[in-house]
Order: structure tokens, then C-alpha cells, then sequence
């Protein structure tokens, strides 16, 4: 478990870089974006205000927060994919898993 824990946090760590590299400066909802994760055409897009689920080819989203879904809490800082497909997502409280 611990493994697991600590490749999820490289995950996280790695994904953060990425958005840096790449000048993130995106807002979504005036939120601005922490991480992303592209699957298939859904965007998910962790923010200071929840987790917003994008759909590329309409354009149309919806955002998760503690108060409508089970987010620890609603800053989510990192995002990543297990070998399952699970989303893993990193807030300022713990982690919580979206599947």
C-alpha cells in the first residue's frame, strides 16, 4: 500500500510539472486549474473549486465538489489514472478515488 501511495504522489508530482511546463494557466468556471487528465474526449480538470469533468467535443462540463459528490475536499491539487482506470485525485485533505 505504501508503493502504491508513494507512485501515486510521482503521478501527482509529475502531472503538476507537466501543467507548469506547459504555462497552465487555464480558468475554468473562474477557477483556476491545478491538473488536468485527458481520456478519451473528457477533460478532467482538478481546480481550487472542485473537480470539473470537460467535454471536448460539445463543450458542456460539470463540477464536483465535496458538497455534491465524495471529495474530501473541494482544492484538488493532482490527478492520475491507475492500471484499472481509476482516477485518483489529490486534495489539500487526502485522496479520494473517482471511478
Amino acid at each position: 500500500m505504501k508503493n502504491l501511495l508513494q507512485l501515486l504522489l510521482l503521478f501527482c508530482i509529475l502531472n503538476i510539472s507537466f501543467a507548469q511546463n506547459n504555462k497552465w494557466a487555464s480558468v475554468v468556471n473562474g477557477l483556476v486549474a491545478n491538473a488536468s487528465l485527458k481520456e478519451g474526449n473528457t477533460l478532467w480538470i482538478g481546480t481550487n473549486g472542485g473537480l470539473v469533468q470537460y467535454n471536448l467535443l460539445d463543450g458542456s462540463y460539470t463540477t464536483y465538489t465535496k458538497a455534491n459528490s465524495d471529495l474530501p475536499d473541494d482544492k484538488v491539487t493532482c490527478i492520475t489514472r491507475d492500471i484499472k482506470g481509476n482516477k485518483w485525485l489529490g486534495t489539500l485533505v487526502g485522496w479520494a478515488c473517482k471511478v
